[in-house]
């Protein structure tokens, strides 16, 4: 293999979740679960031929920043119209 193809692969795997990060994330073990997780969760990602689910680490920053912040951005208007 030559230096050039050794640094994109390192460059690639590190674009990606590792199997046990997916863990992690989903708190499952078996790929058919984890893609379930996802998919319930709404995280966009591919299944690889191994089976399991690839996704990239900025789009898994990006969805749980985007959650966090719109779940405490918006206000709970039910609770205001129960008081009314």
């Amino acid at each position: 293999m030559t230096e050039w193809c050794a640094k994109h692969i390192l460059w690639i795997s590190n674009m990606f979740l590792s199997k046990e990060d997916l863990q992690v994330l989903t708190g499952y073990q078996r790929p058919s679960c984890m893609i379930r997780w996802l998919r319930e969760n709404d995280f966009i990602f591919t299944v690889a031929a191994d089976g399991y689910p690839r996704l990239l680490i900025d789009h898994v920053k990006g969805h749980l920043t985007a959650n966090y912040r719109t779940k405490r951005s918006q206000p709970n208007l039910a609770a205001l119209e129960r008081k009314l």
